[in-house]
């Protein structure tokens, strides 16, 4: 059982004390007149002049004197609670004060209970009520645990109003508040009751709402009502029937248009035979844009742009580098890099239709550092008719002499 904390304690008040005499009649306040299980209540007196002891007494037994301006004490029991208090020094009692009262609201949990069958034909009545244990609430609300629709409402009736009547599946919760409390005090919740309700012969099945879907993804069929006996579906351009008690879905996944219908037996609460057919719906696996190539790459020195050029006419181009795992997403059909390294991309294209493409074929290319800056060696004059040989460092592929100076 919950417990809830009554907190008793002497609130030391200059301009309204009490002196601890025969006649003297000290005053009593509470911080709740009425509280939800779990509140804390304070119960105070002011501080008596001259009071050595000062006694409480709850419901009509009395808690021993005590000297300390606090007093503590668990409270287990729901229902209203009168206390009183009076002052004391050696020899004298005051009066004791006026009572004052607490109220604890009951808030255990209601009994939901079904009235009539579990499983039902839409249109045929059912009901639920409830019987709550610890007294007459004002206010009530029931939820359905698998939409999360809910409602409220105020009575002393027993009966749950405006319960869902179309065909499904519901599981109903009810909490029950006594609204005497300010705030409201909600109950925990009761135990659950499941509902069936099934579609009658002329009610026409309901196929949710299918958004289109890129090769590769499910395009998946159903519909809004999961307690038929048996499903009837069919593809209306091709004709083909599909059908069993658990077909409660219908799934495609090669790219196409598709376009069906739904058909239910009814439950036999209903009466027998199948239903009309429902509305159909259409929604398509739509192709991938064919994989890009990327043009082959010229590898060039630092200073230059390394340049990936891909087809033109796409809406985005996402490109992926391989060694790092990075991408850029752009609207442009090239990518330039110019820092110095290796690159290898790989490119995936966005088309009208709203699909991305696979990946291409990985192209490589690369952006050279330059050789560092050489040095000739010292060179001595020489006279006319002698070699002048310059040198540099060996190794080099090739070299590239430029004269900045003439004598003639």
């Amino acid at each position: 059982m919950k417990k809830i904390l009554i907190l008793i304690f002497l609130m030391a008040v200059a301009a309204a004390s009490v002196k601890a005499q025969p006649g003297v009649t000290p005053s009593i306040t509470a911080s709740h007149t009425s509280a939800c299980f779990g509140t804390t209540v304070i119960v105070e007196t002011p501080k008596a002049a001259g009071g050595l002891f000062y006694q409480f007494e709850r419901n009509g037994s009395p808690i021993y004197p005590n000297g300390s301006p606090q007093w503590f004490a668990e409270e287990t029991q729901q229902g209203t609670h009168t206390y009183r208090v009076r002052v004391g020094n050696t020899g004298s009692w005051s009066n004791w004060s006026d009572p004052i009262t607490v109220t604890i609201a009951k808030t255990g949990a209601p009994v939901l209970s079904l009235i009539g069958p579990a499983k039902v034909c839409e249109g045929s009545p059912y009901g639920l009520e409830s019987n709550y244990p610890l007294g007459t609430p004002t206010r009530f609300e029931w939820l359905d645990v698998n939409s999360g629709k809910s409602y409220q409402w105020v009575s002393n009736n027993p009966s749950i109003p405006n319960l869902p009547t179309a065909a499904g599946v519901y599981s109903f919760k009810l909490r029950a508040d006594s609204i005497t409390i300010t705030g409201g005090c909600w109950s925990e919740w009761s135990n659950t009751v499941n509902v069936e309700i099934y579609p009658a012969p002329t009610t026409k099945p309901v196929i949710n709402p299918v958004a289109d879907v890129c090769l590769g993804n499910p395009l998946t069929f159903s519909t809004q009502v999961k307690a038929y006996p048996d499903y009837r579906w069919q593809e209306v351009n091709s004709g083909t029937i599909t059908s069993g008690p658990n077909v409660k879905t219908i799934t495609q996944s090669a790219a196409g248009s598709y376009t069906y219908r739904l058909r239910v037996n009814v439950h036999s609460s209903c009466g027998t035979g199948w239903s009309l057919w429902g509305d159909p719906v259409t929604a398509a696996v739509k192709n991938l844009p064919a994989a890009p190539v990327i043009a082959p790459v010229t590898n060039v020195c630092f200073g230059s742009e390394l340049v990936f050029t891909a087809p033109q006419g796409y809406a985005k181009y996402a490109w992926t580098e391989t060694g790092s795992g990075s991408s850029d997403t752009t609207t442009v059909n090239t990518l330039s890099k110019t820092a110095v390294g290796t690159y290898t991309y790989r490119l995936s294209v966005l088309g009208a239709n709203g699909c991305w493409s696979n990946l291409s074929a990985a192209v490589s290319g690369e952006v050279y550092a330059l050789p560092a800056k050489q040095t000739i060696n010292p060179v001595a004059d020489v006279c006319f008719g002698e070699t002048l040989t310059l040198e540099t460092a060996a190794g080099f592929a090739r070299y590239g002499w430029r004269e900045t100076t003439s004598l003639t």
